[in-house]
């Protein structure tokens, strides 16, 4: 099933693939998320939009669907 974006990323996959050195890829991946929101002075639970758009231009490699992903699982956190 195609997603809404159009894309069939899987974000973990893609964590996996990226933080591959990580013991634990999707947390590295959540770090990456809230260090590109801090230097971005972006609160996630606030911006996600925005927070997608600054990891976008900090890693444009990485697939719409992961870059949601991580803006979601930050913005619970």
């Amino acid at each position: 099933m195609t997603s809404p974006f159009g894309s069939n990323a899987n974000p973990i996959e893609e964590l996996s693939n990226y933080f591959k050195d990580s013991p634990d890829p999707v947390a590295r991946g959540k770090e990456w998320a809230l260090e590109v929101a801090r230097d971005a002075s972006l609160d996630p639970a606030k911006q996600g939009t925005q927070l997608v758009r600054a990891m976008q231009k900090r890693e444009p490699a990485f697939d719409l669907v992961t870059l949601t992903y991580l803006a979601k699982a930050v913005a619970n956190e």
